[in-house]
C-alpha cells in the first residue's frame, strides 16, 4: 500500500483514522482533511487511554526523554554536575 496514493484506493479500502478525543483531533481542519481524503475519522472511547497502550507508552517515553534532556541541560544552571 505504500506505493499507492490513498486517494487511488476505493473508499471502502481507505484506512480509518482513530483519534483520541483531544481538541486538536476534533478541530475543523482535521475533520476537513479526513473528509477531503474520504477517510472516516473515528474516536476512541472517552477517558480510556488503555484502548491504545502502544501509543500511550510511546508518548510517555517521549515525554520522559524530554524531561530528562531538559533536566540535564539545566543541571549547570543550579551548580549540579549531573
Amino acid at each position: 500500500m505504500t506505493d499507492q496514493n490513498i486517494l487511488d484506493l476505493p473508499e471502502d479500502q481507505r484506512p480509518e483514522i482513530i483519534n483520541d478525543r483531544g481538541r486538536q483531533m476534533k478541530a475543523k481542519p482535521i475533520q476537513r482533511l479526513c473528509e477531503d481524503h474520504g477517510m472516516p475519522q473515528l474516536f476512541s472511547r472517552p477517558r480510556t487511554p488503555n484502548d491504545n497502550p502502544f501509543i500511550e507508552s510511546a508518548l510517555m517515553t517521549v515525554a520522559l526523554s524530554a524531561v530528562a534532556a531538559w533536566a540535564e541541560s539545566m543541571a549547570g544552571s543550579f551548580g549540579w554536575d549531573g
